[in-house]
């Protein structure tokens, strides 16, 4: 049993463009655009040429993405 997959969700997204500091990650979704820190989440590039966030709800929540 893997323990807490049922906490992790994904969004599907286009990646603006790396933070400075190398840290996290612009993305825009359905229009805004959202600061994602690397260290909370995954991008994954789809073969369309967007992306997917996977990411645990709680910061998918408070981000405003779910």
């Amino acid at each position: 049993m893997t323990e807490g997959r049922s906490d992790r969700g994904s969004v599907k997204c286009e990646l603006l463009r790396e933070s400075p500091s190398g840290l996290a990650w612009l993305i825009e979704f359905e229009g805004e655009e959202v600061w994602i820190p690397k260290s909370q989440g995954e991008l994954y590039k789809r073969e369309d040429g967007g992306y997917t966030l996977f990411a645990e709800k709680w910061l998918l929540k408070k981000k405003g993405l779910i």
